[in-house]
């Protein structure tokens, strides 16, 4: 028996590593706004096929983190077993 990690733990979004993790997203300046985007009001924003989760942790830092933007995406904070 195997156990390997069934989601990529962080993917590139427009040169900056966002974590896949939900309990444990990237914390990023404000300024990666500027290169990522404005997220809508829901905090999401959808960059290559790439869909990030955004909230506001006070005025300098970010947390972000990544799924993929298709139906099933990929499966957050799991591990299969082979």
């Amino acid at each position: 028996m195997s156990v390997r990690s069934a989601s990529p733990r962080f993917v590139s979004v427009r040169g900056t590593m966002i974590s896949t993790a939900k309990s444990n997203p990237s914390l990023l300046s404000t300024v990666a706004v500027q290169t990522l985007g404005m997220p809508n009001a829901k905090g999401e924003l959808h960059i290559d096929d790439v869909q990030l989760h955004v909230t506001y942790v006070d005025d300098a830092r970010i947390s972000v983190w990544a799924e993929k933007a298709e139906p099933g995406g990929w499966l957050l904070d799991s591990c299969a077993v082979l």
